[in-house]
């Protein structure tokens, strides 16, 4: 499997001359304009390293980079047109592995690059680590701290009711049924009031997450059980 990064960048010339040089056989080089789009793509997908611009016109990129450093460890290369000693240490405290200035040297970032990767790779990465996941880059779930935020405000859920979100936002728009949800979450054989159990929970979820019913929905398949939809039907 190739080696991916994850490059955030609205410059598309600074774009394209980026990926130009670091894709190759072996690299694939994903660039998304939109801090947004990376936040949800950073948590559907694994990459090696992510190049990210602290340049960002719609958004502040050090608020970007505290927030991929919140919830993983892949290696992130900060690069700006700042060059001042203030902003290298700016992007290192908040999470950054590395800096560079810009205009950017294309052989040095490429060296640079590589030595990320490397260093990620050999330890393993974090392939072992449940993945933070994300809906609409504006509600996150991160299993490591059991968290639950929409745009940064904490939501308050029960341990079941983290799993059972988690679980269903994993396998979005998979229908599950109360015995294979109860299953999963609860590692033991069905009880006689599995459905009841699963009902239950599922309620206080839609109960504390109604203000997201707008982009997405735990909803009821009749005859089956749940599943999670991110694109509710309006």
């Amino acid at each position: 499997m190739n080696k991916r990064i994850l490059l955030i960048e609205d410059d598309m010339n600074i774009s394209r001359a980026l990926t130009d040089c670091l894709q190759n056989n072996t690299t694939d080089v994903e660039y998304l304009l939109s801090a947004k789009d990376a936040l949800d793509s950073l948590f559907r997908r694994h990459y090696c390293l992510i190049i990210l611009s602290l340049d960002l016109t719609e958004i502040n990129g050090l608020s970007v980079l505290r927030t991929f450093r919140q919830h993983h460890i892949v290696p992130i290369l900060a690069v700006s047109q700042c060059n001042s000693l203030e902003t290298k240490a700016l992007a290192l405290e908040n999470g950054a592995d590395c800096f560079m200035a810009k205009p950017l040297d294309l052989k040095e970032c490429h060296i640079v690059a590589d030595a990320l990767i490397r260093r990620y790779t050999q330890l393993g990465g974090d392939l072992k680590k449940p993945y933070a996941l994300s809906v609409g880059g504006s509600l996150i779930i991160d299993p490591q701290y059991r968290c639950v935020t929409f745009d940064g405000t904490p939501i308050e859920l029960s341990r079941k009711e983290f799993d059972i979100l988690y679980f269903l936002i994993q396998h979005q728009r998979q229908v599950f049924s109360h015995e294979q949800i109860y299953s999963r979450i609860w590692g033991e054989n069905v009880i006689l009031d599995t459905e009841k159990t699963i009902r239950f929970h599922v309620q206080s979820l839609r109960k504390k997450l109604n203000f997201l019913r707008e982009i997405a929905q735990i909803e009821t398949v009749w005859g089956i059980g749940y599943r999670f939809n991110p694109n509710p039907v309006k």
